[in-house]
């Protein structure tokens, strides 16, 4: 029974826990997280936009870019082998310098959206 209570206080007293998911976990922890994408950001590369974004599983992403108006522009796929940081390049030579656009990430069934300025 002591095991039992001593397994009951580790779950329940704060800072014992598993931590949580999130960006940054080590790859042998993330690999049996459920898939999860987080947005970390874009950036202008030279003749780049990067959209940045860490996967908690190896998989296919697929970024649709659309114009302020909503018109879908193109679609990117990526597939990356692991877990971890990675980004796509949307090429800034079509796009209009100060416009907004906008884009969906797909991943894994799910869809996380976010936007830039060209």
């Amino acid at each position: 029974m002591s095991l039992f209570l001593l397994l009951l206080w580790m779950h329940t007293t704060p800072g014992l826990a598993a931590p949580a998911a999130g960006p940054g976990m080590e790859p042998h922890v993330a690999a049996s997280l459920p898939p999860r994408l987080y947005l970390m950001g874009s950036a202008r590369k030279g003749e780049f936009v990067e959209v940045q974004y860490e996967i908690t599983n190896p998989g296919f992403v697929e970024l649709h870019l659309f114009d302020a108006e909503g018109k879908k522009l193109w679609i990117r796929g990526k597939v990356t082998d692991r877990a971890g940081q990675d980004y796509i390049q949307i090429p800034t030579k079509p796009l209009e310098t100060g416009k907004r656009y906008s884009f969906i990430l797909k991943y894994k069934g799910q869809e996380y959206s976010g936007s830039f300025y060209a």
